[in-house]
């Protein structure tokens, strides 16, 4: 009988070992849980990052000047990147947020210019839609061509796609400027965009200009925040948006972000909340 009871408590002692051995992997996997709980329970927010003229390196600084006129390299930047490129970034934001399935890469960065040049062509002042168009036009001459003659940007795109030498400022910005100039030369109606972007349910908003006397830094949020307002009304689904600087004036994108603990918040400037 004290051989049974002993042995049971030998068992006792092997199992309580096993327990107490499991027990970090146990708290790990539940606190595991819980962090994946609160973070794909958090609103899902956009950032728009935009980079600067004149803080990147020498030669990427060289690159833009060279590409965009030397003089006027700084006003040609801002307005397209700071006024053009932000609505550019924030199509993005509709596709991923309204279409039912989403484009190839290649074909969804023809759309969103396609779509910011509809935006500004239905809202934007006239003499920046001139300047824009001249913008791209000088651009193009400038820039050194990475593709023949017989290749077009569109086609350049899907077989360079992910490659590194693809994304510098020279062929990556031939691409870009030539869906813009596709964009120019054929614009389409918002309305017409907003539908292929998936935008259901769409309210035509009257036609109106919004003016900024000046373009830069300063008033960048605030471009942002106008044209999100606006979308809304037509009926796009957009997050709230928020908006960061880069030094490098290369960076230019547009990410999907959880706004976990309002963390996002406290790092960058919301450009566009939703209203309650």
């Amino acid at each position: 009988m004290k051989k049974t009871f002993k042995g049971m408590t030998d068992n006792a002692k092997v199992n309580n070992r096993k327990l107490k051995s499991l027990t970090p992997i146990i708290a790990i996997i539940l606190l595991s849980c819980f962090a994946c709980l609160i973070y794909f329970t958090s609103p899902q927010a956009a950032l728009i990052t935009t980079g600067r003229y004149g803080q990147g390196t020498i030669e990427e600084n060289k690159t833009v000047d060279s590409i965009l006129g030397e003089e006027y390299a700084k006003e040609r930047f801002e307005l397209y990147f700071q006024w053009y490129n932000i609505l550019h970034e924030t199509g993005h934001v509709i596709v991923w947020f309204n279409s039912d399935k989403k484009p190839y890469i290649v074909d969804e960065e023809q759309l969103v210019n396609d779509f910011a040049v509809a935006f500004w062509t239905y809202y934007g002042e006239e003499k920046k839609l001139d300047d824009l168009e001249f913008i791209v036009s000088y651009a193009l001459e400038n820039i050194v061509r990475p593709a023949d003659e017989s290749t077009t940007h569109l086609d350049f795109a899907r077989a360079n796609w992910g490659k590194s030498d693809f994304f510098t400022f020279n062929n990556y910005g031939w691409f870009q400027f030539s869906c813009v100039n596709k964009s120019l030369s054929e614009t389409k109606s918002l309305e017409s965009v907003l539908t292929e972007m998936g935008v259901k349910n769409i309210t035509i908003q009257p036609q109106q200009t919004l003016s900024y006397p000046f373009i830069g830094e300063n008033t960048t949020e605030e471009i942002i925040g106008d044209a999100v307002s606006v979308l809304r009304e037509w009926g796009a689904v957009i997050p709230d948006v928020y908006h960061t600087f880069d030094n490098n004036p290369n960076n230019h994108m547009v990410q999907i972000k959880r706004n976990v603990f309002g963390y996002l918040d406290k790092l960058y400037t919301p450009a566009s909340l939703v209203d309650e």
